[in-house]
């Protein structure tokens, strides 16, 4: 895996098919990052994740979102489904994690619906990547060709799903 820089982006357009150029120009020239997982053996791209510690416009919920304070904001993270299950993720996870550090953000900040959260949450944990602390649910909607999204406090339920894993791993870093 490898960051991409932004003079390199048009040599490489295979790792951003799916994207408008104009899309990806506006992430880097506002500080954005990404992160591309290239399989040798089948010459494409298998893995892409974006960073920004700043703002970003995020397409698939239609909105503009700030990395909060002392945070890095991850978003748009693909794994092609054929590779899913493989540690993919997790090396990218692990990469964004060092860019937080270089950057001076000890937070991670992510949008994931809730269904995401639990399974990410325990692996970071576990793993010592950190906690996943809900702060929002994201909820979509969608009609046709139109897409609403929405935000409501996190639930019940995954609020004390992080007090568990806060619970349980923080003493085993100590």
């Amino acid at each position: 895996m490898f960051w991409v820089r932004q003079n390199e982006w048009k040599s490489r357009p295979e790792a951003f098919s799916g994207f408008e150029a104009s899309l990806i120009e506006k992430r880097f020239n506002d500080g954005a990052h990404c992160l591309i997982g290239w399989d040798h053996d089948e010459s494409r791209v298998v893995y892409r994740l974006w960073a920004t510690a700043g703002s970003t416009f995020v397409d698939w919920i239609f909105t503009t979102v700030q990395a909060a304070p002392r945070c890095l904001f991850i978003f748009d993270v693909f794994v092609e489904p054929a590779k899913r299950g493989r540690q993919f993720h997790w090396v990218g996870a692990s990469h964004a994690c060092d860019l937080a550090v270089s950057l001076g953000r000890p937070g991670i900040m992510a949008c994931v619906e809730e269904h995401e959260y639990y399974p990410f949450a325990k692996k970071y944990a576990s793993q010592g990547l950190g906690f996943c602390k809900p702060v929002y649910n994201l909820n979509g909607l969608g009609i046709g060709m139109l897409t609403m999204h929405s935000t409501t406090p996190p639930s019940n339920r995954s609020q004390s799903f992080f007090k568990k894993l806060y619970n349980r791993y923080h003493k085993e870093i100590e």
